[in-house]
């Protein structure tokens, strides 16, 4: 311009230029150009580890584990190992370069650079999760000290990392992997990718649960950027339609996160709102975070098995499990009595709460186990999660029982139900998982009043 000032158009062109230049440079070295390729693969694995550590926690995040089977001889290598209770997630970082002719479409340099960024990547990851399954090798941390693998770790994510700013990763993921179908879909992503993932999915089950559902619904959801993956997950979640076969997502999702992230990077999170930004705390409900923190806490096995299973309830049906869990430890302590409800099966799984007067862990344990177990049994279901909590208790529950083994048809089982149902001399009450209650309506507690006459005052 006259003034010697410069306009910009497409600023994103500039910011990647000087993103990329450093690399050609140093490359144009011979003789640093070996350690210069060195130096950027490791940068790389520190950029990926310095993302999930805030996630995971520091304690939860390993860098460059090796893998042996004898003292002599390492297997392969994990770049970052992940773990949070049961689950696993083996993360590949790759720093190779996309090519120029890759860039202008030449197709043969496409497929050689998606292979060294991609494929190589996806086959380690392969390999070291069966090796986290089998419990067969020694694991070395980067300070060739002996990790301890849980044993009862029963999923293993393999997530690739490419420090380049690939285009339409997923697109070409979908076309270009060569994956056998028994194999377990692996979740490709750059840097920049992981960037948004870490700010947005800030607990390490709410962002495994989004690795989770990525890989398992890779072949339902259609989209080109990973950012519009993101945005459809912050605003509806990754859930499959039985009405369609497969989804595509509009770009637009993508302009969500635009409207949020970017602010937020240049300071201006505080001209944000929840009127004019839709995702800026779609994740964030702090008595959800507080239930989902006291089942960590509790060190079960099947703590985050669990916390996936409440994350597929949507937000009414969240919201009315919070709400009736407080409203029938009221009950309770008003009249000392047992009061419980039931989510009924959704997808095979449902979910109860029972409140009882009493301080003994024993008793509560055994009447949560027993009360679950029979409302699993009567609906059918195959997975099913009972809550119990003592009534004066701060903690939002204080027991937790988990079964997750297909229904089957018991005969000893059908007597319990049908003792049950006699001690009892009524229906076991039931709520409506996602639906919001009327003010006329019965109230789910089972008093007979209306719902504004009693829980709903």
């Amino acid at each position: 311009m006259s003034d010697g000032k410069w306009f910009l158009p497409v600023f994103y062109l500039l910011a990647e230029a000087v993103y990329e230049s450093p690399y050609y440079w140093m490359c144009e070295d011979n003789e640093y150009k070996s350690r210069a390729l060195h130096n950027r693969g490791k940068v790389g694995e520190e950029i990926v580890c310095d993302l999930l550590r805030p996630v995971f926690g520091k304690k939860n995040v390993f860098p460059s584990v090796k893998i042996k089977k004898t003292k002599e001889r390492t297997i392969t290598d994990i770049d970052v190992l992940c773990i949070i209770g049961n689950k696993a997630l083996c993360v590949q970082v790759k720093s190779k370069k996309m090519t120029l002719a890759a860039r202008r479409g030449e197709v043969d340099a496409l497929v050689r650079d998606f292979k060294g960024a991609f494929q190589n990547a996806y086959e380690q990851g392969l390999t070291c999760c069966n090796y986290l399954k089998s419990k067969e090798c020694t694991f070395l941390d980067e300070n060739g000290n002996k990790l301890t693998i849980p044993e009862y770790i029963n999923d293993v994510y393999i997530l690739c990392v490419t420090t380049e700013n690939y285009p339409a990763i997923p697109y070409c993921s979908f076309v270009l992997l060569d994956k056998k179908d028994t194999n377990p879909n692996p979740l490709f992503l750059s840097v920049f990718d992981l960037e948004l993932l870490a700010h947005y999915l800030k607990k390490p089950y709410e962002f495994m649960y989004y690795i989770k559902q990525r890989t398992i619904l890779m072949d339902y959801f259609w989209a080109d950027e990973e950012i519009v993956f993101l945005g459809y997950h912050l605003l509806h979640k990754l859930w499959r339609d039985p009405k369609y076969h497969r989804k595509s997502l509009d770009t637009d999702f993508g302009s969500a996160i635009d409207r949020n992230y970017y602010p937020y990077k240049l300071g201006l999170q505080d001209k944000l709102s929840v009127e004019t930004d839709g995702i800026a705390n779609s994740w964030h409900n702090i008595e959800f975070e507080q239930l989902c923190t006291e089942l960590i806490s509790k060190n079960i096995p099947g703590a985050i098995d669990i916390i996936f299973a409440l994350l597929d309830l949507d937000g009414v049906s969240r919201d009315n499990l919070l709400k009736y869990i407080k409203q029938t430890k009221q009950k309770t302590q008003e009249d000392r009595g047992v009061h419980s409800f039931t989510m009924p099966a959704d997808r095979q799984f449902g979910i109860s709460f029972v409140s009882i007067n009493t301080m003994s862990k024993d008793d509560l344990e055994s009447q949560t186990s027993v009360y679950a177990h029979i409302r699993k049994y009567i609906s059918k279901a195959d997975s099913w999660l009972g809550l119990g909590s003592y009534p004066f208790s701060p903690n939002i529950v204080d027991c937790f029982y988990y079964d997750a083994n297909p229904w089957e048809y018991n005969e000893e089982d059908e007597q319990a139900c049908a003792d049950f149902r006699s001690r009892h001399n009524t229906k076991i009450r039931s709520i409506n998982r996602d639906k919001r209650i009327g003010r006329n309506d019965p109230c789910p507690c089972g008093s007979g009043l209306k719902y504004k006459k009693c829980c709903g005052k």
